[in-house]
């Protein structure tokens, strides 16, 4: 039920978080889009007010063109009228046979500027951005210059186009196009009416057209639009036309439509232009998006899992509250809180049970008002703890219990602290040890008793050593007396005679091992630094004729210095090279290996390698149990000591031995000593 409360206060708090993320999301991208969106509309208008500028100019050529025709074709028509006037002034006093035709009726139509080459030149030159300029007397074009690539334009009537017309109609420049041209290409065209004053009259006559060409490629290459623009925009030109009021792309960086583009209009005469502008990321960039999208998700993932985290831990803390709430009035340890004033903060259970109060009764009350008859020396030591800051552990005391009977505590004082780690006080900790007194106390007359029966158990293994080998000499000694006398007489009773002195001498051997093996228990002698190698050296000394009459092989590879009492150590390698060299196989040469291993934790590891007759795996287990035999006498001597002594050994060496059977032949004896004794007695 917890785990589910949690679960959904985690999974709250993960749709509040991607909630909060996508509103962050949405203000971030909304800000971000009309940040570009202004700054598109401000490149949008700095690029339309530079084209109109330079449109403007350009077209600017064609009101100079027409300034031009009209002044130069009104002077001629004035020089004309002047000329007919004077001719007929003239014409009384001339000779008959002079022609008498009027000076208008000679002259040339004006449909030609007698420099118009040189002048469309030099206008190309000085305003830039034109293609060619043209005259169209009549709406008929004529004259172009630059003639090259333009030639299919030459008697093309303007008298049916509209523009042409609206521009006669309104007597202003007119622009039409972009339009695709007769000889090839996309261009506009501002056509100039041209009306020339009559001089008789004073009435204005429409003479046609001067006309400047401008390609859209030159023109906005002019202005710089594809360089600016297209590096980071997708951009389009369109234009409304005046009479359908149609849009027209006419110019575009891509195929694609633009999507919500930012739009600014360019003003030209008798009609608009558009330019429409997206980033080629558009205006939610997706990289963005996605990256605010992962940043929310792992904000809210992490958010959740801290939450959940935060959630499980205050209920940890509850739990270990609860847990130690339960341990505190559960322990049968008396605790007690004080603070530095000695005021009682906090008690547990068994404190106010051994006072016969309660906890509510006891809290903030002065030590001194809760047990006034120790207070005084209780007082001290908690002042000692609060001012060094260190815990008074292991005080032991007793008292008198009101029933007069004496009982033993064992208290603890520790200081506890704050965060800061500033002393606010003492915890003490109190356990009654009257039993473990009373169990000291026993013990200790146990050890005296111990002490005294082992002082007796010396005395007689003492005793035995004399008492019970002294007839055994004496019968060994007296039946070899006795043998040599009925040596010749009765060889029945001589069997009978050897048989007793073998039980005799066997019985020798046996209170000798006895006495080996409860001497381990009672005696030793200083552990002192041993070289295994000399002791070793000295063993094979003493099993020399053994070792001769077996043919034996004893290899002593380099063994360490240890810790060690020489003589059990003797003892130990005696009895473990003699065994394997006792118990070898017929006809087969012992070979016996003593080899050492130094391990990591300061332990020497010790193996007794022979090639002999094995144990039974059955009685691995058996073989270091006294006077545990397994052969017959008849095959092997021995009082089945020898290996009990041996475990005795490395047991008072505080190591350990063990015997395995090897895969070929013959058992390993392995034993782990410490390279340094932690005491130097036992």
């Amino acid at each position: 039920m917890l785990t589910n409360r949690i679960a959904l206060y985690t999974v709250s708090i993960f749709l509040l978080a991607i909630s909060f993320g996508g509103l962050l999301i949405y203000i971030l991208e909304s800000k971000r889009e009309f940040e570009s969106r202004t700054i598109a509309h401000n490149l949008a208008t700095s690029q339309a007010q530079s084209l109109e500028k330079q449109l403007s100019r350009s077209l600017s050529s064609g009101h100079a063109l027409a300034t031009v025709v009209k002044r130069e074709f009104e002077a001629r028509a004035l020089a004309q009228m002047i000329a007919a006037s004077q001719a007929q002034i003239l014409t009384p006093h001339l000779p008959s046979s002079l022609p008498t035709d009027s000076a208008l009726d000679t002259a040339e139509p004006y449909n030609s500027l007698s420099n118009f080459d040189a002048l469309a030149e030099e206008m190309i030159e000085h305003y830039g951005g034109i293609t060619n300029l043209q005259l169209a007397p009549n709406g008929i074009v004529q004259h172009i210059f630059p003639m090259e690539g333009h030639q299919k334009a030459i008697g093309l009537d303007l008298n049916q186009n509209l523009y042409a017309i609206a521009a006669i109609r309104s007597k202003k420049m007119t622009v039409e196009g972009p339009i695709p041209l007769v000889q090839g290409g996309v261009a506009i065209l501002g056509r100039t009416p041209v009306f020339l004053s009559n001089p008789k009259s004073g009435n204005e006559q429409f003479w046609g057209f001067a006309t400047v060409l401008i390609e859209v490629s030159q023109l906005f290459e002019a202005v710089g639009i594809k360089k600016i623009i297209s590096q980071n925009y997708l951009f389009e030109f369109s234009r409304i036309d005046k009479f359908s009021g149609k849009r027209t792309v006419f110019f575009q960086s891509s195929d694609s439509v633009l999507d919500d583009p930012v739009t600014v209009d360019i003003d030209i005469p008798n009609g608009a232009w558009q330019l429409s502008l997206v980033p080629k990321t558009g205006w939610h960039s997706f990289s963005y998006s996605l990256l605010e999208g992962l940043l929310v998700l792992i904000f809210s993932g992490l958010l959740s899992l801290l939450s959940y985290k935060h959630l499980l831990k205050r209920n940890e803390l509850q739990a270990q509250k609860n847990e130690y709430e339960i341990i505190f009035n559960s322990a049968p340890a008396l605790i007690i809180y004080k603070d530095c004033l000695n005021h009682i903060m906090r008690v547990n259970k068994a404190a106010a049970d051994s006072l016969n109060l309660t906890p509510d009764q006891i809290e903030g009350r002065h030590s001194k008002d809760v047990y006034p008859k120790q207070f005084e020396n209780h007082f001290a030591d908690d002042l000692e703890v609060i001012k060094s800051g260190q815990p008074k552990l292991g005080i032991v005391e007793s008292y008198q219990s009101e029933s007069g009977e004496v009982k033993w505590v064992q208290t603890n004082k520790v200081p506890y602290r704050d965060k800061n780690g500033n002393v606010q006080g003492v915890l003490l900790f109190a356990i009654d040890i009257t039993r473990q007194k009373e169990a000291e106390t026993q013990a200790l007359d146990y050890l005296e008793k111990l002490k005294k029966a082992n002082k007796e158990l010396e005395q007689f293994s003492a005793i035995a050593s004399h008492d019970l080998q002294e007839p055994l000499r004496k019968i060994i000694v007296f039946g070899d007396r006795l043998g040599e006398t009925i040596a010749l007489q009765d060889s029945e009773g001589k069997q009978y005679l050897e048989r007793m002195q073998k039980s005799a001498t066997r019985m020798q051997l046996l209170i000798d091992d006895l006495l080996k093996f409860a001497q381990l228990k009672s005696q030793f002698e200083p552990f002192k630094a041993v070289n295994l190698n000399t002791i070793v050296q000295d063993v094979l000394i003493d099993l020399e004729s053994r070792i001769h009459k077996s043919k034996g092989i004893v290899v002593i590879e380099e063994l360490p210095i240890l810790d060690a009492d020489p003589a059990q150590m003797h003892q130990l390698f005696l009895n473990l090279i003699g065994n394997a060299l006792k118990f070898h196989r017929k006809g087969v040469i012992p070979k016996i290996t003593v080899r050492s291993f130094h391990e990591e934790n300061s332990h020497y590891m010790i193996s007794v390698i022979d090639n002999g007759i094995g144990i039974d795996q059955a009685h691995l287990e058996r073989i270091f149990r006294p006077f545990e035999r397994l052969h017959g006498r008849s095959e092997y001597e021995g009082t089945g000591m020898g290996l009990s002594i041996c475990d005795k050994i490395v047991s008072h060496h505080g190591g350990k031995i063990i015997v395995t059977n090897n895969e070929e032949a013959g058992v390993t004896f392995t034993i782990t000593l410490p390279e340094q004794q932690v005491s130097k007695e036992t």
